[in-house]
C-alpha cells in the first residue's frame, strides 16, 4: 500500500543565501511492516521530519535559479536522500517532488529587469541585422547602377515622386555630379536690353506765347 507525506510552507535557504518557502511531498509504501513498527512509533511524524531536513540540506547545496529550472533533478536528489535513511526502517521512498517554490519580491523585480534588458539586447540584435541587411541589399544595388547612368536617374526620379507623395517637403543632398551627369541644362543667357527700345531726349515743344 502506497502513502504519501507533503510539507508546507517550509523555509529553506539556498546556496547563494535566498530565503524562500517550500512545498514538497513523498511518496513511500512500507516493505518490511514488523521492522518499521517496531523502529518507529509514528511512521508519518517520522517521515515528515525526515523531508523536512532532507528538503533543507539538497536545496543548500544549489543556487535559487538552478533549484528553478532543475525541480524534477532536485527533487530526484531529495528522493536519493530520502531512501537512504528510510530503508533501515522498512520503508521505500519511490518518488519525491518539489510542488512549490515562492519566489521572494526582491526577486521578482530582479528577474523582471533582467528579462526586460534581454528583450532589449535581442530587438537590438535584430535591428543590427535590419542595418546589415539594408546595407547590402543598397551596396548591392549602387554595384548594379553604377555601370548603366540612366536607370541611377530613372531610379533618382523614382525616389523624388515617392517623397513627394509621402511627405509635403524634401530637401535632399545630392552630389552635383549626379545631377549634371545627364541632364544639361540650356543656356538661358540672354541680353536684357536687346528689346528694350534706345531713346535719346526729345524736343519739347515750346508753347507759344500767349496773344
Amino acid at each position: 500500500m502506497n502513502f504519501s507525506q507533503l510539507v508546507c510552507g517550509l523555509q529553506v535557504v539556498t546556496k547563494d543565501l535566498v530565503c524562500t518557502d517550500v512545498s514538497a511531498v513523498c511518496y513511500y509504501r512500507i516493505e518490511n511492516v514488523f521492522v518499521c513498527y517496531s523502529s518507529l512509533a509514528g511512521v508519518p511524524t517520522v517521515l515528515q521530519a525526515l523531508l523536512q531536513v532532507s528538503v533543507r540540506e539538497v536545496l543548500a547545496q544549489h543556487t535559487f535559479t538552478h533549484i528553478l529550472q532543475n525541480r524534477s533533478s532536485v527533487a530526484q536528489e531529495i528522493q536519493v536522500v530520502l531512501d537512504s535513511i528510510a530503508g533501515r526502517w522498512g520503508i521505500k521512498v519511490e518518488r519525491a517532488e518539489i510542488e512549490d517554490v515562492r519566489l521572494p519580491p526582491e526577486l521578482q523585480q530582479n528577474f523582471a529587469v533582467e528579462a526586460e534588458a534581454k528583450r532589449q539586447a535581442q530587438i537590438r540584435v535584430i535591428a543590427a541585422e535590419g542595418e546589415k541587411a539594408a546595407c547590402e541589399a543598397l551596396k548591392a544595388s549602387t554595384d548594379s547602377l553604377s555601370d548603366s547612368p540612366l536607370a541611377m536617374q530613372l531610379r533618382l526620379l523614382q525616389l523624388l515622386h515617392t517623397l513627394r507623395s509621402d511627405q509635403p517637403a524634401v530637401v535632399l543632398n545630392l552630389p552635383s555630379d549626379l545631377l549634371i551627369q545627364t541632364v544639361q541644362l540650356p543656356d538661358t543667357a540672354s541680353s536684357t536690353n536687346q528689346n528694350q527700345p534706345t531713346g535719346g531726349s526729345t524736343e519739347t515743344a515750346k508753347d507759344s506765347p500767349m496773344m
